[in-house]
């Protein structure tokens, strides 16, 4: 580690002296660099193959449970609970969003985090069951001062923090299941001035859950304490400064409930108490109630579930949450407003199999965030945390809101990932979006109704879509349509089903296998062909779908699924057509389906799914045919499921590629993706955590691997990741030609591609015609422009770059080009010309050439200072000199 960390600091210094000392050889200095760390045993272990993810490719929300939340002073939102990952970072159960990311604080802590609490001076408290926080001691409780953990005393034994408040004068009160803080007897509430811990009177005899302050600056705790201090309190009691009192009969609950999980206090200075109970001051109250300083009142009918927490929004709604499904009667859904006088809920609610909502906070961006155990709300796809704005639910996070079921690449190198999200590395792009290397981005407003499950592109460049969607960026299109570059438009009149398969046949015909029997208005039973104007049968088609697509050498098309004929003929779930007629090949499959097919260099067939024998032969869900026989791959592959093999891929080099459910291959374990070389099956690295359903090859090399998993290689991916054999940078998006005038601002921006930060940070340096530009004044070449941006380290959420040049000059033209070096390596972009054209002072007129206009004006203005070209004080026969030397030219 110390000398990987010595690498890139030497990478910084270099960078930074290229600021101050020209002219630099930076990238030659970097090259050196990698040269001299690349025999390292450990610089090999990190630069072989590896999966590659980035933030953009994170999980939205969190991978485990949030159990509180809190807003710091600039507005970024923490989450705090039992998770290990928030986004697409390691975040040890807590995390800030900061409104487009998901950061650490530090290295984190050590064990469960239940309550949140922020200081007058914006320091941030936590409190919960661990003993440790960012490596180091910190019982129970910990402070974040921005920068790092410290613990609070002692901090407290014999129990956890569950609830932290602050009080108008800073102390912080903490309450929970302990029994002692900071060595000195507490029971379950204590008050911490800035340098110790004291108790609160004789504490409680049950755990304090809740903590809210009044207006006048009392204390008011609740909890499934039966006493407080002295005196009998029922799940709530009130500190005045000097003593516990019970406010209005306390509450009950049933046996093993906790009466009282919530405080809120209302603009009007009312509190509101929510949890378990079932009666307040005697009088029955569906969990929820409100008190106005002489009894407790009812809110409506409440809610038929247990409540969380509470919060209040700036018009005064109080928002509740917990585990209901209705409020006041109406279904709510785990999520409810009370305006004063009615219940509402929020869009569809929240859904869950866990725990539900255990924590909102307002936001000073508008609405609010909800977090605790769930994958839904509003019907979008969320991890345990979300925002509401109006009765609109969004995720926290940039990854893919849901399924990838398909990749194509684009001729440019740009991949496009096809599915049943809605969102893709932050953007809205529905069902269907584009990577360039570092960026996702829409195809106009996407796809309804249904999901994307295929893709092709045309020989021409064009993608074509097919899927379950009946419209495409507003357009009808009954589950395919085709994007030109600018617009989608439908393949005629469509199919009557989903298509799940395409394929583009040597002349260019498409073809599309699916769930339909119509394609266009014409009979076509699975399968059909698009001429690029109307579509066709193959044949009498399939007696049932029709799930994979595979074009031979030969032109021929091979078609798997679940049929059992295919024109009439008994094929088994494989078949080929010739262009006139089916065939089976061999006896087919049996025990299962075909999911994927694939064609080898030397054009055997391989086709992968869930069966288990081929050709008669006995096989694990893949097997080869070679044209007159069906034969294993090895001992194939199998998991736990019966998904089997979902997509294959051959490689440029001829590895094939499998992907599905399975969690080994040849008896050997390898986690949803293997490859097949010489005669045998190798794991990619830890694999997936679930399901890979797509796959697609970069220009580069690149495997790209999509599906419903959540991790690849142990790193978070949420359903994309891609696997390198060198884990070196390459440039997503290089710098474009310019043109400018002398005096004004060249500016060139490139992009690295994302997940690259190996031990640390990408770096860049710009170059002009091979040479490292620097920043200054004739940073770019002698004499010329001043420049900025030259070089530096990038950040994992700023992969672009931008080199300006002001006041250019015509010696900064050139041909500019950057390089991204990493750890492992360095790519280079192709280079971009930029021209800088000097004024032409003889052209009077302005129209770019000196003629006859010019030479009128310069004779309007003999001998006067008008048309003075010499600068000598008139307009005389030097000047005409001038200007005749200069005819025809500037232009």
């Amino acid at each position: 580690m110390q000398q990987r960390s010595s690498f890139l600091i030497r990478i910084s210094r270099a960078l930074r002296q290229a600021s101050a000392v020209r002219p630099a050889r930076v990238i030659g200095a970097l090259v050196a660099l990698v040269a001299y760390l690349a025999p390292s045993s450990t610089a090999v272990a990190q630069c072989g193959p590896r999966w590659i993810t980035s933030h953009l490719d994170g999980m939205l929300g969190t991978s485990g449970t949030v159990h509180d939340l809190a807003v710091l002073p600039n507005g970024d939102v923490v989450a705090a609970g039992s998770f290990i990952v928030a986004g697409g970072a390691t975040a040890n159960r807590i995390a800030r969003w900061d409104g487009t990311v998901w950061s650490p604080l530090g290295p984190g802590i050590g064990d469960s985090v239940y309550a949140l609490a922020v200081l007058p001076n914006g320091d941030l408290v936590a409190g919960g069951s661990f003993i440790s926080a960012g490596g180091g001691l910190a019982s129970r409780i910990a402070r974040w001062n921005g920068v790092s953990w410290s613990p609070l005393g002692s901090g407290m034994s014999g129990g956890w923090v569950s609830a932290l408040a602050v009080m108008p004068n800073g102390d912080l009160i903490a309450g929970g299941s302990f029994t002692a803080a900071g060595g000195v007897q507490a029971n379950r509430i204590a008050r911490w001035n800035g340098s110790s811990w004291s108790a609160i009177d004789l504490g409680m005899n049950g755990e304090v859950s809740a903590l809210a302050v009044m207006p006048n600056g009392d204390l008011m705790a609740g909890g499934s304490f039966t006493t407080a201090g002295d005196v009998v309190a029922r799940g709530i009691a009130r500190w005045d400064g000097r003593s516990w009192s019970e406010i209005g009969g306390g509450f009950s609950a049933p046996t093993y409930s906790d009466p009282v999980r919530a405080l809120a206090v209302m603009p009007n200075g009312d509190l509101v108490a929510a949890g378990e109970f079932t009666t307040a001051g005697g009088v029955g109250m569906n969990r929820i109630a409100r008190w106005n300083g002489s009894a407790w009142l009812p809110l409506g009918s409440g809610v038929n579930g247990w409540v969380t927490d509470l919060a209040t929004l700036a018009n005064g709604d109080l928002v509740v949450v917990g585990g209901f499904m209705t409020a006041g009667g109406g279904t709510v859904r785990r999520v409810a407003r009370w305006d004063g006088a009615s219940w509402s809920g929020y869009g569809t609610g929240v859904d869950s199999t866990g725990t539900a909502v255990e924590a909102v906070v307002p936001i000073a961006s508008g609405g609010f965030v909800v977090a605790g155990e769930f994958f839904g709300a509003g019907g979008v796809v969320v991890r345990n945390i979300a925002r509401c704005l109006g009765t609109s639910w969004f995720a926290l996070g940039s990854g893919m809101d849901s399924y990838i079921e398909s990749l194509a690449v684009l001729p440019n190198g740009h991949v496009v990932a096809g599915g049943n999200f809605t969102v893709a590395g932050g953007v809205s792009a529905r069902r269907i979006a584009r990577w360039d290397g570092a960026r996702w981005f829409p195809f106009g407003a996407g796809m309804a109704g249904g999901g994307v499950s295929a893709l092709a592109v045309m020989p021409n460049g064009d993608l074509v879509a097919g899927g379950g969607f009946t419209t495409a960026d507003g357009v009808t299109a009954n589950r395919i349509a085709r994007w030109d570059g600018l617009k989608w438009s439908p393949l005629g009149s469509g199919m009557n089903g989903p298509v799940y398969a395409l394929a583009v046949l040597p002349n260019g015909d498409l073809v599309a296998g699916g769930a339909f029997t119509d394609a266009g208005g014409v009979k076509a039973d699975y399968i059909a062909r698009w001429d690029g104007r109307h579509w066709f049968p193959i044949g009498i088609g399939m007696s049932f779908n029709v799930i994979a697509l595979a074009v031979l050498p030969s032109g021929d098309l091979v078609a798997g699924g679940g049929f059992a004929s295919a024109g009439g003929t008994t094929v088994n779930q494989i078949a080929r057509w010739n262009g006139v007629s089916w065939s089976p090949l061999g006896s087919g499959v049996a025990g299962g389906g075909v999911y994927a097919l694939a064609v080898m260099p030397n054009g055997d067939v391989i086709a992968g799914g869930n069966f288990i024998a081929a050709g008669g032969v006995t096989v694990k869900q893949i097997a080869r045919w070679d044209g007159t026989s069906w034969s294993p791959l090895g001992y194939g592959v199998q998991g736990d499921w019966d998904w089997g093999v979902e997509s294959l891929l051959v490689l440029p080099n001829g590895d094939l590629i499998a992907g599905g459910e399975f969690t080994n291959a040849s008896g050997s374990w390898a986690k949803r993706i293997a490859r097949w070389r010489d005669g045998s099956w190798q794991a990619l690295g830890l694999g997936t955590s679930s399901r890979v359903k797509a796959l697609a090859a970069l220009p580069n090399g690149e495997l790209v691997a999509a599906g419903g998993f959540t991790f690849a290689g142990g790193l978070v991916a949420n359903g994309f990741a891609r696997w390198t054999e060198t884990s070196v940078p390459w440039v997503a998006q290089p710098p474009v030609a310019q043109s400018s005038s002398e005096g004004e601002t060249v500016t060139l921006t490139a992009v690295c591609a994302s997940g690259y930060e190996i031990e640390g940070a990408v770096a860049f340096q710009w170059q002009r015609n091979g040479v490292d530009i620097v920043n200054g004044p004739g940073g770019a070449s002698k004499g010329g422009g001043t420049v900025s941006g030259a070089g530096g380290l990038l950040t994992q959420t700023a992969l672009s770059t931008t080199l300006t040049i002001t006041n250019a000059r015509a010696s900064d033209a050139g041909e500019y080009g950057i390089v991204f070096p990493n750890y492992c390596g360095f790519s280079e972009s192709a280079v971009a010309t930029v021209t800088v054209t000097a004024p032409c002072p003889m052209d009077l007129s302005g129209d770019g050439t000196v003629g006859a206009q010019d030479l009128a004006a310069l004779l309007s203005a003999w001998g006067t200072g008008a048309g003075d070209l010499n600068a000598d004080g008139t307009t005389d026969a030097q000047d005409l000199a001038a200007m005749l030397g200069a005819w025809g030219a500037c232009g």
